[in-house]
């Protein structure tokens, strides 16, 4: 049985309910009689099914059982899935989380309560414990509302720049996504290879379709936007010194900024152009229309 296909055993287990219902000695609901004593042994087979089906009944009431201690369990605090909350206490010049659920025991006497206002919507709560010898005073209210005030004003502030790095990051990766579809866009639309290059050797310029040439002395990178467009390639006779490493860096940089203008330029005139040609179409089915008046 361990070695059966798992269908074919449940096919079998289904057989087997099937000849225990269609049995005549059973009688449907009947109780069992003496003559039930008789009847021959059930193969080596049934028996397995019979074992397996009360193992898998077993199994499903340890699950459930499971399940309901699962039930039993307190839940996690709903805090988590609404607006963060945090606090903190500062005392002998030492600061420590505070909790946020629970209530001072001190008295309203000895606590001073300033809400954190930020853009006219309270943002929390500033509070100042006194013990039972201090007596609170107006100036004391007036020290609450004072920090209050800039602690308001300091977390608006980092809450906006939290927001502006978020904004700025999220926007370099649109623009980087622009630029490498636009570039993608641009290579197709021109009809040519991926890969477009040119060699120039003090006399001529040639087309250069290779990867990189068989011989060079050193390698610089053409980007632009930190994305890499295209490589120069320089073949000094192993002569270049550290001036001309900067040199060629200059002229990589220099030349990636113009590919660049390149293709900005090339992608403003084939907007200008589809934008006529959608003119010249609006401006016919206009005509169209007031000839057919």
């Amino acid at each position: 049985m361990p070695n059966q296909n798992p269908n074919k055993r449940v096919d079998d287990l289904f057989d087997e309910m099937r000849s225990v219902v269609a049995d005549p000695h059973n009688g449907g609901n009947q109780a069992k009689t003496k003559s039930d004593a008789k009847r021959p042994v059930k193969p080596r087979q049934e028996l397995s099914l019979t074992e397996e089906l009360q193992a898998l009944h077993i199994r499903i009431k340890e699950l459930e059982s499971r399940l309901e201690a699962k039930e039993k369990e307190p839940h996690v605090a709903a805090s988590i899935y609404e607006k963060e909350k945090m606090g903190y206490i500062f005392h002998n010049d030492v600061v420590s989380p505070a909790p946020i659920a629970g209530s001072s025991q001190l008295t309203q006497d000895h606590v001073v309560k300033t809400p954190l206002v930020s853009s006219g919507a309270s943002i929390g709560e500033f509070q100042i414990a006194t013990n039972e010898k201090h007596t609170l005073k107006d100036d004391d209210l007036k020290l609450a509302n004072a920090i209050a005030q800039q602690a308001a004003l300091q977390i608006e502030n980092l809450r906006l720049l939290a927001a502006t790095e978020r904004a700025r990051a999220e926007a370099e990766e649109a623009t980087k996504q622009y630029a490498h579809k636009s570039w993608d866009n641009f290579l197709d639309a021109i009809n040519k290879a991926e890969r477009i290059g040119y060699a120039y050797d003090q006399a001529s310029v040639q087309p250069f379709e290779q990867p990189r040439p068989a011989e060079y002395d050193h390698e610089e990178i053409m980007q632009t936007l930190n994305m890499q467009i295209g490589k120069l390639f320089v073949k000094g006779n192993k002569a270049l010194t550290e001036d001309d490493h900067k040199f060629i860096n200059a002229i990589a940089n220099q030349v990636g900024q113009q590919v660049e203008n390149i293709r900005l330029l090339a992608d403003a005139s084939r907007a200008r152009a589809e934008a006529e040609e959608a003119t010249r179409l609006l401006t016919r089915q206009n005509w169209e229309t007031y000839n057919e008046r």
